[in-house]
């Protein structure tokens, strides 16, 4: 797997001194899948935004979305008048719970079997984590004296509401998620180490032992587009880093990004940004 490829596996922030940061994203930006083993939490202020979780998520404003560490997600949000804030920490900022085996246990669990979208939420629970998650942006970002102490104890807070009033999954959900997000983590790796090459939703399918026509269905499921369409997809964002961090040929690019000939490069990356490859690294380098 190349470096590019990594960048679907997002380092977790464990192995930072305060794992622990904060974002607002405003506009259309799409994300491909990725995964962590943090726990993230996504706030749509305004607009909405779709998440690919294990099925599709449509949100709208007010709606929270809860991905437990080492679930594959990514994001599409297509209005620009879209805001969210997100949030994501490494369990180690719940370390004193953490040495306590029988509390680590709940913790972990009920974050991996919670329902992830606050519409399922009791409607104190969501006011509560959005008022949390919008004073845990105000906290990062101005970094007053004593922030990050205020961050955490509003991290503990917020996983009292997880383990005490969030609903969860039955047993017989929870199993067929583990099993469906395995399958589907498998396919992304594929798909990861393979982009550049010829591949074929039959070769993928058989890489991770599933039928054709099912892995086809699953998948469309899972992303909410086709095999093809993601495979696409992940060719040109390979391409538009290529672009931006390399003197690299068009010729090059497209060879170096899995796309079978310039021809077919130039279509689709027009399609998508409205003008010509040589265009696009000229604008963004200005």
């Amino acid at each position: 797997m190349d470096a590019f490829a990594d960048v679907f596996f997002t380092p977790d922030l464990g192995g930072r001194a305060f794992p622990f940061t904060t974002w607002f994203n405003r506009g259309p930006s799409p994300y491909l899948y990725h995964w962590h083993n943090d726990v993230e939490l996504i706030y749509v202020m305004k607009g909405s935004l779709t998440v690919n979780m294990q099925g599709q998520y449509q949100m709208e404003a007010g709606d929270i979305l809860l991905i437990a560490g080492g679930e594959a997600h990514c994001l599409f949000a297509k209005e620009e008048e879209s805001e969210r804030i997100a949030i994501r920490f490494g369990m180690q900022m719940v370390k004193p719970l953490l040495e306590e085996h029988d509390e680590n246990l709940i913790l972990s669990e009920r974050i991996s079997k919670a329902k992830k979208c606050s519409r399922d939420w009791p409607e104190e629970s969501r006011k509560r984590v959005r008022n949390i998650m919008t004073q845990l942006y105000a906290e990062y970002t101005d970094r007053k004296d004593g922030y990050q102490v205020a961050i955490r104890a509003l991290v503990y807070e917020l996983m009292l509401i997880i383990m005490r009033e969030l609903p969860v999954e039955n047993t017989v959900e929870s199993v067929r998620r583990i099993n469906q997000e395995n399958n589907f983590k498998r396919a992304i790796y594929y798909l990861a180490s393979h982009y550049t090459e010829d591949i074929s939703l039959k070769e993928c399918a058989d890489a991770i032992d599933l039928n054709m026509n099912y892995f086809s269905r699953f998948f469309r499921a899972q992303t909410g587009i086709n095999f093809h369409e993601y495979l696409t997809t992940l060719r040109l964002k390979k391409a538009e880093h290529l672009l931006l961090t390399t003197t690299l040929s068009v010729t090059e690019v497209v060879q170096q990004s899995g796309f079978q000939n310039v021809k077919t490069f130039n279509r689709v990356f027009r399609n998508t940004h409205g003008c010509a490859p040589r265009d696009f690294r000229r604008q963004k380098k200005a």
